[in-house]
């Protein structure tokens, strides 16, 4: 059995308090005495353990907090030194452009701490700037947070260990030395003993009774005297490891109490930094928040009313404003409508003023309904409206309306021949000419067109004749049927026409 097992030890146990009694051995060279070293030692490594897993956790935190450092400078960077939006300041001054005093002295007021400012004192502005005040906060919270651990957590933990590390070795360099003395001490006495022994078998057999040096007696002064120094040596190491025990005792709550100190600290460190990062977002999002939905909009008509088109509506806008904000969400956002409204700047093109609207050569010799024909093929009269210009051009235009100015038949009068006219009941006449907007060259062709009264037959045939700068006669028509080849209305017979009487027509 090991000299320096426990088991060698006598124990028993009291009834009242359960603690355990140990009586050491009689024995000079088994004293039983159990030896604390190993176990103390691994105490000591447990709370090495713990130190460096308190110190680990700090290390690691303290990379957090310089990723967040890192991270919140991209933030700054990437929000603070992009282009920011400067919405128009309240025209009563209530709020003014990002990062101006006012602005700051709002942003300030909207901390979670101080009384909230009025709501009318809000704007985004105001939100831009809180916005770019915070982030520069966060920022520094993270510079402050690395460096409080690396400078104030970091170092006591480090020192605790080499602390705890020192006292270590001393009690195992400490211990050692006690072991090695007490081994050479009992080698010794052991020693003796069996010189003791070997004395007293001598003293029964009467040999050697000359050497006083094998006297039982002085052999067994001499083991005494060694035991004394064992026994001594021995109570010694009892005390050096009961003093290292209560030593480690307390030096066990020491460290827990500088453990708990350091992370209290560490963690009042980081619950500060959340706070301020809390703190932050609550700053920002009560800004954000107490911006009513209309301000910008306000400010922004207030200085750019000019500008706009719907400042001068006649229509209210509050219907639609409270309707859009009933049901708010992204598949409902607001897009433009197909409404007409009431608006002072909307124009009629009759009241329009240009350059050349009044001048003579604009306004129309003649113009009107007719209905008409092409060659003699066709029976089917189709109505469309005509226009004689001041230059002599007679347009065909779909209708009257001027959206539709491109005709679909021009002829040139001075250069058409008029034919044939019939007033009695029928109202027409007959125009042969090329179509001037047919791109094509192509050959003169007959157009017939009928009126729908005998005085719009006139008129329309007097100014004709007019423009034409002739009337035609009875031989000029017949002549004209002549070179027609022989084409006819088969509708009806037209006979050869004059010129009706009627007022002399201003062509000019």
């Amino acid at each position: 059995m090991s000299l320096n097992s426990p088991t060698d030890t006598v124990k028993s146990t009291t009834a009242a308090s359960g603690s355990v009694n140990v009586t050491p051995s009689l024995e000079l060279l088994n004293p039983g005495t159990p030896d604390s070293t190993v176990i103390l030692s691994d105490r000591y490594d447990k709370y090495l353990k713990l130190i460096t897993t308190v110190e680990r956790f700090a290390e690691n935190y303290m990379k957090i907090a310089s990723a967040n450092v890192k991270l919140n400078d991209q933030l700054s960077k990437n929000t603070l030194n992009k282009d920011l939006p400067n919405f128009e300041a309240s025209p009563d001054g209530a709020s003014a452009v990002s990062g101006s005093a006012n602005a700051d002295i709002t942003a300030n007021a909207s901390d979670p701490t101080s009384t909230p400012p009025a709501e009318g004192e809000m704007d985004l502005n105001v939100f831009v700037y809180s916005l770019r005040r915070n982030i520069t906060t966060l920022y520094n919270s993270s510079v402050q947070l690395e460096s409080q651990i690396r400078t104030e957590v970091l170092p006591p933990l480090k020192t605790l260990y080499s602390e705890v590390e020192s006292r270590k070795k001393e009690f195992l360099a400490s211990s050692s030395k006690h072991q090695k003395e007490l081994g050479r001490l009992r080698t010794s006495s052991a020693k003796d003993i069996r010189k003791l022994g070997a004395s007293i078998s001598l003293f029964n057999t009467d040999a050697n009774r000359a050497d006083y040096r094998r006297d039982p007696y002085i052999l067994k002064r001499s083991l005494i005297n060694n035991a004394v120094t064992q026994v001594q040596n021995e109570n010694d190491y009892v005390d050096f490891l009961e003093n290292n025990e209560r030593a480690l005792k307390a030096l066990e709550s020491q460290i827990l109490v500088i453990l708990q100190d350091t992370f209290n600290t560490m963690s009042k460190m980081v619950a500060n930094y959340y706070g301020n990062k809390s703190v932050a977002f609550q700053s920002v999002n009560n800004v954000f928040q107490g911006i009513p939905t209309d301000k910008e909009w306000n400010n922004f008509v207030a200085k750019n009313g000019d500008y706009l088109v719907s400042t001068q509506s006649t229509d209210s806008s509050d219907v639609v404003f409270t309707q859009a904000l009933a049901n708010v969400s992204l598949s409902s956002l607001a897009t433009p409508a197909a409404a007409h409204h009431g608006n002072k700047l909307k124009r009629s093109y009759e009241n329009l003023q240009f350059a050349g609207k009044d001048d003579a050569s604009t306004t129309p010799i003649l113009e009107g309904n007719l209905a008409k024909k092409e060659g003699s093929l066709k029976k089917k009269y189709n109505t469309y409206y005509y226009v004689i210009t001041r230059s002599k051009f007679l347009l065909e235009l779909p209708t009257g309306a001027v959206d539709t100015s491109s005709p679909t038949l021009v002829l040139y009068l001075p250069d058409c021949s008029l034919l044939q006219a019939k007033q009695d009941g029928k109202f027409k006449f007959t125009l042969r000419g090329k179509d001037a907007s047919n791109i094509l060259k192509v050959r003169k062709r007959d157009y017939s067109f009928k009126a729908s009264s005998g005085d719009e037959f006139l008129t329309w045939y007097n100014v004709i004749s007019a423009v034409n700068g002739l009337m035609v006669t009875n031989e000029e028509q017949r002549n004209a049927q002549g070179e027609s080849n022989g084409e006819s209305d088969e509708e009806e017979e037209l006979p050869s026409a004059t010129a009706p009487s009627s007022s002399v027509v201003d062509t000019k």
